[in-house]
């Protein structure tokens, strides 16, 4: 127990595969750089996760048969899994990865940026724990989940945009995030977990593309302010209005808009276009600095991404692009 005790200098060691929890007390202590893993090393029990985990660079014997090193980096045999990562400033993961070590960035302090490659579907659990100085995630295009606790505590991050294709955000998932000024939901998403952006409380504007309002708990924006500036498709506004919590966000319960023949109006967009339909009487249509953007009866405007203000006689009404 505790062999190496008063060895500051080590900073290098290799691990046989018959090394027990017992004897890896012989580490405690010392602040090793480098851990290569021996030809022997067949699987990663805890401790020896730990190492490696705190290491600057992990090396693998070319014999080893279950694991690989790829500039320091520990990866399954056949590079689908990523065991470890440097803290570093900025991670690129490499194409074919589809399986992330739980809790792989947590705590990291260098870091700022990463990269995913789209081989991964699910951000797993706690992956970025407290990671504080975390600002920018390029998030893969076939994502189908954000685990719980995934960006738990990532204070820096500035903007978080859930890309399409995700259809549950977890527990806690952006607990914490208060630097965060922009939230934007994609229209997949169908439930998001208690506190998932809980304490972010210095969000602007909460955007939500789902036409049918996502499942919520009553924390899961705990602390968010209600009277940011809240967006949802055209058309949705009365479903957001008669729900349990997202109710909170609506300043103002929207009325169904009918003609004197009692005709519905229908407003949707499509493809970058939107379609204005079934009203008599002509409308306004401005952005958000108060610009006229156009004035007429039905219409097909191709118009860039964007919140419009579309005025109807005596009401005016969001429309996300």
């Amino acid at each position: 127990k505790k062999s190496f005790a008063g060895c500051e200098n080590i900073k290098k060691v290799t691990l046989p595969g018959t090394l027990t929890d017992k004897e890896i007390s012989a580490f405690h202590g010392l602040n090793i750089s480098k851990v290569v893993l021996s030809k022997t090393v067949r699987e990663l029990p805890k401790w020896m996760m730990e190492l490696c985990r705190n290491a600057e660079e992990v090396l693998v014997e070319d014999r080893n048969p279950d694991f690989k090193s790829v500039n320091g980096w520990l990866l399954s045999k056949d590079g689908t899994k990523l065991f470890t990562v440097p803290d570093i400033e900025k991670v690129e993961i490499p194409n074919g990865v589809k399986y992330l070590e739980e809790s792989l960035f947590a705590h990291k302090k260098n870091l700022i940026e990463v990269w995913f490659p789209d081989s991964i579907k699910t951000i797993g659990k706690e992956l970025f724990w407290y990671s504080i100085n975390l600002e920018k995630v390029r998030l893969p295009k076939k994502i189908k989940e954000i685990s719980e606790r995934a960006f738990c505590g990532c204070k820096a991050l500035k903007g978080i945009e859930i890309p399409e294709g995700v259809f549950e955000i977890g527990l806690a998932a952006f607990y914490g995030c208060n630097y965060a000024e922009d939230i934007v939901i994609a229209s997949t998403v169908q439930r998001i977990g208690n506190n998932a952006f809980a304490l972010c409380d210095q969000v602007k504007r909460l955007e939500v593309r789902a036409f049918i309002p996502p499942t919520i708990e009553a924390k899961t924006f705990y602390k968010v302010d209600r009277n940011i500036d809240f967006v949802v498709p055209a058309g949705s506004q009365k479903g957001y209005a008669e729900h349990e919590y997202w109710s909170e966000f609506i300043r103002e319960v929207p009325t169904d808009v009918v003609d004197n023949k009692g005709d519905n109006m229908v407003v949707y967009t499509q493809d970058g276009m939107l379609y204005i339909k079934g009203w008599n009487l002509d409308y306004l249509l401005f952005d958000t600095t108060g610009r006229l953007i156009y004035t007429g009866r039905d219409a097909q405007l191709s118009l860039p991404r964007g919140v419009y203000l579309l005025n109807v006689g005596d009401k005016t009404y969001k429309v996300a692009m």
